[in-house]
């Protein structure tokens, strides 16, 4: 796949050139594609927000499953419409001709962070343009051909006003300016800014030609309008005030303070300056404590500011809208609902003397349906309306004689609509119900040219694109659901464009296992679940004979132990929670079930010193849940209960077998305890009593000569399995306090105790930090995580006598580091996206000696990558899905001379992929 020529970064961040990877280097490949063809029709996707691609014929949309949102592009055409990737909460900024800009997430980042996006319809031509923004505010503009926005780095803290060309490295910063509200007049675009003050400024798209016109008095400011070569907005303290701009400093003037005439302006009234001349807006204002709406008209001159209404506090009056306002000629027509009478259609010729309802219509004036806006057509304006005789599609001059019935667009009269009026393409589109289904209908301003064209979904809004030629909108049948369809504005050019497929296939891998020469996992390929098995060749799987269950719940749980591997099948069919373990070593012959467990759940496989360790706790109507502890040699005879727990026992938390022997954290009804056990009912005892609570991590148990380290609750504890030869490492103080607290994910590194625990840090509360323990007192490594975060993992992998992990810091966000154990030689791997902004490394596993994980940046989106320890051997591994889109692959498992792992390249789902694995200096 194509990619841009330069990393699409806007002037911010370039990657280093050791990502791409070294000359020769191996290629993922599909491993099999358990689960091929489209998801069932339930699966499917509607499309919604349409938006068009000015000067082409594709349109973009977005289909949207349960967190993520797939993007489309369409040509009109089954053939031209296609995927472009999968994002979280895209929203729409702005279009260029052939382009469209969007703001969206990837849904492989953990922090979710938000960056703008470019599309030409295309996938190649589908990538960011920045890092990671803290926040976006202000909309956009179109200047000079370029998208005019203000963006808000995370590297730099900082807003800036940019100029973007949609290249990926077309963008000119205008300057530290976090613009807002944005408006055009005389070849300019005007908009606020908030610097030292409140300041009203301009650009002609040139850092020169971009300065502040005005510094105004502090106070709200909001509502920049364009009218004609003018400018309108509101300004002051909260009584508001209405000022105008012919664009200079000189020309920038007070209009009317309202707090005189007993009005003020509030946004939940003055939400609008509507330009309705040339020169010209009509605006809310606020009276009284009930706070009014009256209608007001300005010429941007005090003498020609005027009140067009005064409602009485008895009327009901509560609101007036921007869309049911409309000038037509001398006249104002808008729409006022008193809450009796319902909506009714008013007129005023400039003041308050000739402001008054319609009346006299032909047949009476009709009810306006509510929010049903009035859409200018020629020298008249539509709306939708009900009289005596059902719903319709209603047209007026602006007089009550013009003001008439158009159409009743439905077959038998319509049982709802029309509503959601839009002007598109010459024609006003709406929504009309009848038959119990909705249909969408076009109008072109005579009776004749209104027709209902295709059924379309219920929704809160009519989402519609148009190409200048044809309209693009979500229909519906009854055999595909909700699809993209595209009409020419008649029946018969009305039609389906495709169907979506929604998400791909996915076989949803799970438990790979690494038995020798041979991997086993569980997949499911669109009717039963079972266990496959694949070889260190990599060139496929297929399922162990015996193992397949019909529907989504089947093998679970793979678990190597004793050179074998275990798994459970819970039996459904069974109506009380029965599992069953078995055995299989990849074969028919040596697959079997090992043992039935009526009535209970089989949880925590552990290898056991060659055999399994697991948990069997009663499940159905018993009183109690009380796990027991369990071991098999892979034989019925050889399956036995190693020892129960106490009968007020709520949870087992951190089971482990450490060599000869299992720890565990018990939770009881009065209190928490952690257990040693040999394997035998009488060698099972507690060797530390908590108190009344677990940590926020569940304990840890680490072996370093004959001493066992774990973590509990808040300490760091040793043992030689006794509950005398059990104590606590830290040395607390004269209050008793141990120097850090919620230690948690220790390990052993030559002759010393790690832990991860957080530290005071003044102001900012807490920061997970890495640390050495010297004689009872922590030495610091490195901090480790951000500040007040309890759901930090480190994610410790041992490779070449260094620990490697994943670490977090203010300069570099989250990323790979390293330690030997000392502080000096504690430090970060790599900054793959340079800066505060985060790789986010995940899954860190070793295989091939070298260190194998997924990780995100801005050019390949969540990948697979590889190091050695060093920057400079820290490189991309593989791109499974092209471009900035991600793979993200997981459950990273090596066997003989290849790594497994699963990933959604875009086209198959997920399913199982594999690397040939490198000889470890490449």
């Amino acid at each position: 796949m194509h990619r841009p020529a330069k990393i699409p970064c806007l002037l911010f961040l370039l990657l280093a050139l050791a990502a791409l990877g070294p000359a020769g280097a191996q290629t993922a490949r599909l491993l099999a594609d358990i689960h091929s063809g489209p998801p069932a029709p339930g699966e499917r996707l509607a499309p919604e927000i349409f938006m068009p691609l000015t000067g082409g014929s594709a349109f973009f949309l977005r289909a949207t499953p349960e967190a993520a949102s797939l993007l489309w592009a369409t040509d009109g055409t089954d053939a031209g419409t296609r995927s472009l990737g999968t994002f979280v909460d895209p929203r729409p900024l702005g279009t260029l001709p052939g382009l469209a800009f969007f703001l969206a997430a990837s849904p492989d980042e953990a922090e979710r962070s938000y960056r703008l996006w470019r599309t030409d319809g295309t996938q190649d031509g589908t990538f960011p343009l920045t890092t990671a923004l803290t926040s976006f505010s202000g909309g956009s503009a179109v200047v000079a051909g370029r998208l005019l926005a203000t963006l808000c780095l995370a590297s730099t803290q900082e807003c800036s006003l940019y100029l973007l060309d949609g290249s990926a490295t077309g963008g000119v910063r205008l300057g530290r300016i976090p613009a807002y509200d944005f408006a055009t007049a005389r070849g300019n675009v005007y908009f606020f800014a908030s610097t030292r003050s409140f300041n009203l400024w301009r650009t002609d798209s040139t850092p020169r030609g971009t300065r502040a016109i005005r510094r105004l008095r502090p106070g709200w400011t909001w509502l920049l309008t364009a009218s004609g070569s003018r400018l309108f907005f509101m300004s002051g303290e909260e009584s508001g005030e209405l000022w105008t701009s012919d664009g200079t400093s000189g020309g920038t003037q007070l209009v009317r303070t309202f707090l005189e005439s007993g009005h003020e302006f509030i946004p939940r009234v003055t939400n609008f300056l509507k330009a309705t001349g040339d020169g010209e807006v009509t605006f809310v204002a606020a009276r009284g404590s009930n706070f009014i709406p009256d209608l007001w008209r300005s010429d941007g001159t005090p003498r020609g500011t005027v009140r067009l209404t005064k409602f009485q506090e008895i009327s009901g009056v509560k609101d007036l809208r921007e869309d049911q306002i409309a000038v037509l000629g001398q006249s104002t027509l808008f729409v006022v609902d008193d809450g009796i009478s319902g909506s009714r259609l008013w007129s005023s010729r400039g003041s308050l003397a000739t402001t008054a309802p319609l009346v006299g219509c032909p047949g009476d004036c009709p009810e306006l349906l509510a929010g049903t806006p009035l859409v200018p057509m020629g020298n008249r304006v539509l709306f939708a309306a009900r009289d005596g005789e059902g719903f319709g599609l209603w047209t007026s001059d602006g007089i009550a004689a013009g003001t008439r019935l158009l159409a009743s667009p439905c077959p038998g009269g319509c049982e709802a609509g029309p509503t959601q009026l839009t002007p598109l393409a010459g024609r006003v589109w709406f929504r009309v119900t009848f038959g119990g289904t909705d249909h969408l209908a076009r109008t072109d301003g005579t009776a004749a040219g209104t027709v209902v064209l295709a059924p379309i979904p219920t929704a809160a809004y009519l989402d519609l694109a148009t190409d200048g030629r044809r309209v693009f909108f979500a229909g519906t049948d009854p055999l595909d659901g909700a699809q993209p369809w595209v009409t020419d504005g008649t029946p018969g050019g009305t039609s389906r464009v495709s169907v979506l497929p929604g998400p791909a296939a996915s076989s949803e891998p799970a438990s790979l296992t690494s038995l020798g020469d041979r991997l086993l996992f569980t997949a499911w390929d669109g009717t039963q679940s079972a266990l496959w098995v694949a070889d260190a060749s990599g060139s496929g799987a297929s399922i162990v004979p015996g193992t397949a269950v019909a529907g989504k719940a089947g093998p679970a749980n793979v678990t190597a132990a004793g050179g074998r591997a275990f798994f459970t099948v819970s039996r459904d069919d069974r109506g009380d929670g029965s599992a069953q373990l078995w055995r299989s070593d990849g074969t028919a012959a040596g697959t079997a079930v090992v043992a039935d467990f009526p009535g209970r759940s089989l949880s925590d496989l552990h290898d056991f010193g060659g055999r399994l360790l697991f948990l069997a706790t009663p499940t159905g109507d018993a009183e109690r849940h009380i796990p027991a502890a369990w071991a098999s040699d892979g034989t019925a005879a050889g399956t036995v209960q190693l020892f129960s727990l106490p009968d007020d026992t709520l949870a087992v938390v951190g089971l482990a077998a450490v060599g000869a022997e299992i720890y565990l954290e018990v939770d009881r009804e009065s209190e928490v305890d952690v257990y040693r056990s040999d394997g035998t009912a009488a060698g099972t005892r507690p060797i530390l009593r908590l108190g009344c609570c677990s940590g926020s991590h569940p304990p840890r148990f680490v072996r370093l000569g004959d001493t066992v380290y774990f973590t509990a609750i808040n300490g760091l504890y040793r043992t030689d399995g006794t509950a005398s030869g059990t104590t606590t490492v830290l040395t607390l103080d004269a209050d008793g306090n141990p120097p850090i607290f919620d230690p948690s994910f220790p390990f052993a590194l030559g002759n010393a105790v790690f832990v991860f625990a957080y530290r005071p840090n003044g102001d900012e509360g807490s920061v997970p930090a890495l640390f050495r323990i010297d004689a009872g007192q922590p030495v610091l490594l490195a901090s480790a995580g951000r500040a007040n975060s309890f759901d930090f993992d480190p994610q410790v992998t041992l490779l070449g006598g260094a620990v490697f992990f994943r670490a977090t810091d203010p300069d570099h966000g989250t990323e790979l580091w390293r330690t030997d154990g000392t502080p000096q030689g504690t430090r970060l791997v790599a900054d793959l996206v340079p800066g505060p902004g985060s790789s986010d490394p995940q899954g860190l596993t070793v295989a091939g000696g070298r260190l194998y994980f997924s990780a995100w940046d801005t050019y390949h989106g969540r990948e697979l990558w590889t190091s050695d320890g060093t920057a400079a051997g820290t490189r991309l591994a593989g791109d499974v899905a092209p471009g900035a889109f991600s793979s993200a692959p997981r459950l990273l498992t090596p066997i003989a001379g290849i790594l497994v792992f699963t990933a959604d390249d875009g086209f198959t789902g997920r399913e199982p992929w594999v690397l040939p694995l490198s000889p470890p200096n490449v």
